[in-house]
């Protein structure tokens, strides 16, 4: 935490994450009420956040540190943070656990003028105070259903295929991958499901790295993912067909196999079919190959050795298989959620206009 200016009038710190805001904070607020005569001095002071939990969290601790240090019996902990008061404020430490408990005592008994809260709600109260001044009735009512809200701006937004050249071509072309691939994705779903981001405090930081993207630009990357994708789809298909091909060759039939048709053969036949699988699948083929156990009860020793010599070659494939696998299954994940998330910024700019309206 670094103190960059320092005046009667205003102190700025700059930290970052984990640095102990809260408790410089904390610290600060309660200098001020410590050095006042007047024990309800906190009804004077406005502490403003950006969020309920950094309002309650703040409260919170003002009302721990105040506990802490009106205690007769005090911990190791309690008497350090004694100490760090006393050298704030140069105030005796007898005299500051007495304060604090009657402070502490105001605060509860006066809870409602207890002052820290979000900036909303501050300008909410600021707004109720000045309601006749502003034309409003005495018990007017903010009502925000973010749900029926967003649905409306992406139904508006939607509303705009057709019109927007760009959007429409990039919708167009989005469909028609998704019906050549086997990508499952549902752009208006998404769009609406995206409700939690789009309304949170933090929205700029996530959408950061994306906001400033054309749609062209996210139309190449697309491009490039899919391409990826079915040329992945189609080595993997051979990879897998090949194994096929070269049991049969060599007269090895599923049941020969370790397990069965259940293991290795279930895998050639997923991937040669292109059949959904999951990570998890992924991670019990690499287990199999691991155990290095292909053959199963096989009293033929013509076919052991048949079957010894092609091992090489299946591990061979399998290893590239898992590979390749691995890549399908992330990429899917990406393009199942890209175009939702590429249009994201478009429909915040459309949001930000049904705000105004």
């Amino acid at each position: 935490m670094q103190e960059l200016n320092t005046s009667p009038v205003l102190k700025v710190y700059r930290s970052s994450a984990g640095s102990g805001k809260t408790f410089t904070l904390v610290k600060e607020y309660l200098s001020i009420v410590f050095k006042s005569t007047n024990p309800f001095a906190f009804k004077e002071i406005l502490a403003i956040t950006f969020t309920n939990k950094a309002a309650n969290e703040m409260k919170d601790r003002i009302l721990e540190v105040l506990q802490a240090l009106s205690k007769k019996q005090k911990s190791k902990d309690d008497l350090e943070l004694l100490e760090i008061y006393h050298q704030q404020t140069n105030i005796d430490k007898l005299i500051l656990e007495s304060k604090s408990a009657r402070i502490l005592s105001k605060i509860l008994h006066n809870y409602s003028e207890f002052s820290v809260f979000t900036i909303d709600k501050f300008t909410h109260r600021l707004i109720r105070s000045f309601s006749r001044e502003l034309g409003l009735s005495l018990n007017f009512n903010v009502e925000l259903n973010e749900k029926e809200f967003l649905e409306f701006s992406v139904q508006q937004f939607l509303s705009k295929i057709g019109d927007h050249k760009i959007l429409t071509s990039y919708l167009n072309e989005f469909i028609d991958q998704t019906l050549k691939s086997s990508v499952k994705s549902n752009v208006v779903n998404q769009l609406s499901a995206f409700q939690r981001l789009l309304f949170k405090g933090n929205r700029d930081d996530q959408l950061k790295a994306i906001e400033h993207l054309p749609l062209e630009e996210f139309s190449l990357i697309r491009n490039k993912l899919f391409s990826e994708l079915n040329e992945l789809e189609s080595s993997n298909e051979k990879a897998a067909k090949l194994c096929i091909e070269k049991a049969n060759e060599n007269g090895i039939v599923d049941d020969y196999f370790h397990y069965k048709n259940s293991r290795f053969p279930r895998i050639f036949e997923l991937v040669a079919n292109r059949d959904s699988y999951t990570m998890k699948n992924i991670q019990s083929w690499q287990g199999w190959l691991d155990q290095g156990k292909w053959i199963g009860t096989v009293t033929d020793k013509s076919i052991i050795q048949k079957f010894e010599q092609i091992i090489p070659f299946l591990e061979k494939h399998t290893i590239d298989i898992i590979n390749f696998s691995k890549r399908i299954v992330y990429l899917k994940e990406i393009l199942k959620y890209f175009t939702s998330y590429s249009l994201l910024n478009q429909l915040v700019n459309e949001i930000e206009k049904q705000k105004k309206l």
